[in-house]
This record gives C-alpha cells, sequence and structure tokens, in this order.
C-alpha cells in the first residue's frame, strides 16, 4: 500500500476499533504468538463479524471478501485497499493474489469455510488456503473464534449471489472470545496436488478444532485475556 492507501486503511480500522468497543465484548488470547512477516490467518467462521479480527492484528492485512463485494462500494473498496474479491467472476484470481501478496512479504485473513458454521462446529475447507500455503511455505496462524449460541443473532438483511442466499449473523449481549494458536507449518506430503491440499487441510482444520475445544472447556472461563 502506499501512504494514502495506507492511511484508508488505518481509517477503517480505527472505525471498526470504536464499533467493536460499542458493540461487543471481545476476549482475545495468544496476540503474542503471532510472528513477523507473510503469514496465513485462517479462523472458523460464526457470524458477519470475523472481519473484526483485522483490529486485533499488529500489521494491516489482504482479507479474502466474498459475498459483501456485490455491492459496487465494498467492491471498489477491497480493489484500492489490495483486498481480494472472492465473487464468482473472480475467483479464478483469489489465489494467485494471495500468493503474490504473501510472497511479499505480507499477510492474509481467510475463513477457508466459506459460510458461517455452528459456533463448536466446522465445516468442510475450501482448498484455497492450502495452495496458498503449498506455493509460498507462509506459517499458518490458527485461529479460534467462539461466542455463546444464545448470543447469535440473525438479521433480516441476506445476500444473494448466483441463488445463493447467505445470511447476516451477528453477536449481541455475549462474549467475542478470539484465542490465536501457535503459527505452524503444515507437512505437505508426497502425492498429487489434491491429494497435498486435503492433507494440508486437514491439519489446518484439525489445529483449529483443537483451538475452538481448548477455549470451550477452559479458556473460555478464565480471566488472563485481554478484554478489548
Amino acid at each position: 500500500m502506499n501512504l494514502i492507501q495506507r492511511t484508508v486503511y488505518n481509517t477503517l480500522i480505527l472505525g471498526l476499533r470504536v464499533y467493536r468497543k460499542l458493540t461487543l465484548e471481545v476476549r482475545v488470547w495468544g496476540r503474542e504468538r503471532i510472528p513477523r512477516g507473510a503469514k496465513l490467518y485462517v479462523s472458523n467462521h460464526i457470524s458477519s463479524q470475523e472481519i473484526f479480527l483485522t483490529t486485533l492484528f499488529p500489521e494491516p492485512v489482504h482479507v479474502i471478501v466474498g459475498p459483501a463485494c456485490k455491492y459496487r462500494v465494498v467492491a471498489w473498496l477491497c480493489k484500492y485497499l489490495e483486498q481480494i474479491n472472492a465473487m464468482p467472476e473472480f475467483r479464478q484470481s483469489v489465489v494467485p493474489e494471495g500468493i503474490k501478496y504473501l510472497k511479499r512479504g505480507e499477510a492474509l485473513f481467510l475463513n477457508p469455510e466459506g459460510d458461517f458454521r455452528p459456533t463448536f462446529e466446522m465445516g468442510r475447507f475450501y482448498p484455497g488456503v492450502a495452495r496458498m500455503y503449498r506455493a509460498t511455505l507462509a506459517p499458518i496462524v490458527p485461529i479460534a473464534v467462539l461466542t455463546p449460541r444464545s448470543s447469535l443473532h440473525l438479521k433480516r438483511s441476506v445476500i444473494e449471489v448466483e441463488g445463493r442466499i447467505y445470511k447476516t449473523l451477528v453477536v449481541k449481549g455475549g462474549p467475542y472470545c478470539v484465542h490465536f494458536g501457535d503459527p505452524f507449518d503444515p507437512v505437505v506430503p508426497d502425492g498429487t496436488e489434491q491429494e497435498q491440499d486435503e492433507v494440508v487441510l486437514a491439519q489446518i482444520k484439525t489445529r483449529i478444532e483443537e483451538l475452538v475445544e481448548e477455549t470451550r472447556a477452559r479458556t473460555f472461563w478464565l480471566e488472563n485475556c485481554e478484554r478489548l
């Protein structure tokens, strides 16, 4: 990003921080584990508010943005700020763009499930994150995001993309817990690219599942966290 782009990005992040403080009770563990340089932040996807994770990262990130890019203003802003548009007409460019930024030593953030899943359940991971990892070997930073199911509220607004309906799900009235795990380098086995992707995805998914379970069973109730 140039100076003007960085200023616009930082202004938006500041706005997100203010809105986050007004609407969410955020509890964070493990930010000290985040390494410098290129990395892939990968989290589970429980609500429309995972965009607030960008306010917790120590550096600007490139976010893979899906249905919200249906709106022209959002799509234009994403392009201007070097975010990655994942709408159907741009899907073939998502992985090459991600690889480009990682090779520049920058960070990416994505939810490989694509759509929301219940708080303590994990869905199918799309292979893009594995392909970007294999091409760059940038470390994976797993993130578990949790909130009580009673705190999730479905809004009336929806976005339709190619006949598929994407809902708006927000957190109200409860803790929003974010647990950063240790960065790691998935093992890439011998085999076809598809086989390699499947093994890498399984390792990433397992790490996030372990973090989710740890947070649910123990960390969720502890007080040694940042309250933001």
